[in-house]
């Protein structure tokens, strides 16, 4: 109720923002201005405080009615991904394999690692909390090695931690033919070993007698 002529001030404070949003830090200050027209007390103009008008919030006086618009930003993270192929039995790097990667619903993407081994995907979004599922597929072995048969499977749990989106756990899924899990500091880091190729052959070595060709015992050989 209005009962004089003067200015109110309202404070208002969000204690709680909506589940995926970041909280507005700031108070917001409204200095209502109250006046009298046709014999009544009325609300005739408002104004936010100085330095407590959040970045975009907006506030309206119509018919006695004062709105004012908030509005939250969504929480955002995000998380990186460094696959690292290497030699199974020297860990030596291993440069020029060739990876399909999806992560969830998205656009398969062709990577081949670096000199180091390494293939690196930045800035994975992270826009809601949950899990991302990740498949990744050789489809080309280093020179000389084999390439691995089946598809990696990687579950990222996605959670929220100090008001932003985190990778908070990373596990691998299926066959995982040998490869290796870690996340630390939002990086995952996949190790990924490929043996070489290998294969055999016999040698026969048959002494006969030059002449008849005959077989012949008790040759010795090194």
């Amino acid at each position: 109720a209005i009962t004089q002529t003067g200015t109110d001030t309202i404070t208002i404070e969000e204690i709680q923002a909506p589940t995926g949003y970041n909280k507005i830090i700031d108070t917001i200050t409204i200095n209502v201005t109250k006046t009298v027209s046709d014999g009544k007390y009325i609300a005739s103009n408002i104004e936010f405080g100085e330095g407590t008008e959040p970045n975009g919030t907006e506030g309206k006086l119509e018919n006695g009615l004062i709105t004012v618009t908030v509005p939250n930003e969504k929480q955002s993270g995000s998380y990186n991904l460094q696959l690292i192929k290497q030699d199974r039995q020297n860990q030596n790097a291993l440069q020029g394999a060739k990876f399909n990667v999806r992560i969830n619903n998205g656009q398969t993407q062709e990577y081949t690692t670096n000199e180091k081994g390494i293939i690196s995907i930045s800035g994975i979004s992270i826009t809601e909390t949950g899990t991302d599922t990740i498949t990744i597929e050789e489809t080309q072995a280093p020179t000389g090695y084999n390439k691995i048969i089946g598809t990696l499977t990687i579950k990222v749990t996605k959670t929220i931690s100090d008001g932003e989106y985190v990778a908070s756990n990373a596990q691998l899924t299926g066959n995982t033919a040998g490869s290796t899990i870690n996340l630390s500091n939002g990086l995952i880091t996949v190790t990924v070993p490929n043996e070489k190729i290998t294969g055999s052959y016999d040698l026969q070595i048959v002494k006969v007698d030059k002449e008849n060709n005959e077989k012949l015992t008790g040759a010795k050989f090194t």
